[in-house]
């Protein structure tokens, strides 16, 4: 009896430490900067009046008529239909006026971060029914079609938004508008 009572406090503190152990503080969350994602926001996608992209990055804000870009380029190029430059000085931001971008593209998210990762996986549990035996005849096509329109949906596809011209500013990283003060040299 003295061994059993001994067997179950030992199982019950093991338990009780793997428990615990998925108990973490804070500083085990990763900055940012260290996730292999960006999560600041929608990027967007402007184009002027003959259809063509002048500016893509990330919406920073979206104050009055002007859309705040933080850019992919950080040099001042003109856009020619247009005959204007809207990067402000020593940023990478541009300040782009609504009426000089009649068509936009918000797209929110990737639908994975990692479409070769999605690709792998599924080209391993296609090969894996191949140890089925002759379940093979059934496991195979039914693999095949739950996993390939998964594989092209990773790597061909994103959620794109169409937003509205009020709502737009919710996709926006300052969805409030630019904070008073902000220094925008020192926005990336």
């Amino acid at each position: 009896m003295k061994t059993i009572t001994i067997l179950l406090i030992a199982v019950g503190s093991l338990l009780a430490g793997l428990q615990l152990s998925g108990c973490a503080g804070y500083t085990r969350i990763p900055k940012p900067k260290d996730l292999h994602t960006d999560t600041r926001g929608a990027n967007i996608r402007l184009f002027d009046s003959d259809d063509d992209l002048f500016i893509a990055g990330e919406l920073l804000a979206v104050q009055a008529d002007t859309l705040f870009v933080v850019s992919d380029e950080r040099d001042s190029t003109m856009v020619p239909a247009l005959g204007l430059s809207f990067m402000v000085p020593n940023t990478r931001i541009a300040a782009v006026p609504r009426w000089a971008a009649p068509r936009l593209e918000l797209r929110v998210a990737w639908t994975t971060n990692s479409p070769a990762t999605v690709n792998m996986w599924g080209s391993g549990l296609m090969l894996l029914t191949l140890s089925h035996g002759w379940y093979l005849l059934a496991t195979l096509p039914t693999t095949m079609f739950w996993v390939i329109p998964r594989m092209i949906d990773a790597s061909s596809t994103a959620f794109h938004v169409e937003a509205p011209d009020q709502e737009l500013h919710k996709f926006a990283r300052f969805p409030q508008g630019l904070p008073v003060g902000v220094d925008l040299s020192k926005i990336y």
